[in-house]
């Protein structure tokens, strides 16, 4: 039976994750990682042992990154995280891994 993607929204606020550079903000990479590891080991689909993204996200609507998950048990997968809105401090995320 082929496993189905999952998707999660996740919202994000804080100045702690935005970070500011001339006009644009963006969710910091390390943050990005930790709120990934955070959200998969949550909703149940695998014991993280880390995560690897290759940088910060924009914070714009339709933005993507994919991020590097290796299981506990080694296995590797991606997340795909993607900005679904955003608003002030706050920066809401889908999380679909495959």
């Amino acid at each position: 039976m082929p496993r189905v993607p999952r998707a999660l929204t996740l919202s994000v606020a804080g100045l702690s994750v935005l970070g500011l550079t001339a006009c644009s903000a963006y969710v910091e990479k390390g943050e990005l990682e930790k709120q990934v590891a955070t959200t998969l080991v949550q909703r149940g689909d695998v014991e993280v042992d880390s995560v690897d993204c290759p940088d910060e996200l924009e914070a714009e609507p339709d933005a993507t990154t994919d991020c590097s998950v290796t299981t506990k048990g080694g296995r590797k997968i991606t997340a795909n995280v993607t900005v679904t809105d955003t608003g002030g401090d706050l920066v809401q995320f889908m999380i679909m891994t495959g």
